[in-house]
């Protein structure tokens, strides 16, 4: 379970400017290779998740289909569970016989073709298709940094050409004991509430952004 910081910024350029001076003045390192992260939102027909986030309701969740750029053999079913700050996943991997590059159509086919969405009581439908690039990198607490850039929101109804998102965003991911005992950094960077799924939703006029 962890706390969530997001820091959100207008455009790429002020946050490479932010986050260079965040790699100079604490102790990161880089974990991972960046990639490109594909998620496919998932909401009930009256769009329940998405206002429960915009209402801010304390106990929530999201539901998403996310694959990667550079792992073509599963993709991954995640429930995305928030209770006042603390949130947590829970996970479902769904193997495929590497063979094909996913992309939006086949991983929903694969999803709706799975025994755990055919055994399951979900009644659930795509709702949104994101996509960006995610460098990854670590805290000396063990507390997880991802700096998300290159973001384009596409509709699953229409399938018009993807829209770009000119902020980047920039997550604290920070372990809930670590938050209890302090053991994190305090940037000096006010944090705010950031969905992407929320975002996106009213870029494609689905909703209103409040």
């Amino acid at each position: 379970m962890r706390i969530e910081r997001k820091f959100v910024f207008e455009n790429q350029f002020q946050s490479e400017n932010i986050f260079q001076n965040i790699l100079k003045n604490f102790v990161i390192k880089k974990i991972f290779e960046s990639r490109q992260i594909n998620s496919v939102y998932l909401d009930t027909k009256k769009l329940d998740y998405l206002h429960d986030n915009l209402s801010g309701i304390k106990n929530r969740i999201k539901s998403r289909i996310r694959f990667y750029s550079d792992n073509n053999t599963q993709i991954i079913y995640e429930e995305k569970i928030k209770k006042n700050e603390i949130g947590f996943k829970k996970k479902t991997v769904l193997k495929t016989d590497g063979k094909i590059n996913l992309n939006f159509e086949n991983s929903i086919k694969i999803f709706k073709e799975s025994n755990f969405f055919l055994k399951s009581k979900y009644f659930l439908k795509e709702t949104l298709f994101v996509q960006y690039n995610r460098k990854y990198f670590i805290d000396v607490f063990g507390n997880f940094i991802t700096y998300d850039t290159d973001i384009c929101f596409s509709d699953v109804e229409y399938f018009k050409k993807p829209i770009m998102y000119k902020k980047a965003v920039i997550e604290y991911k920070i372990f809930e004991n670590n938050f209890k005992n302090n053991l994190f950094y305090n940037f000096k960077q006010r944090y705010s509430r950031h969905s992407k799924y929320v975002a996106g939703m009213a870029i494609l006029n689905k909703t209103s952004y409040v």
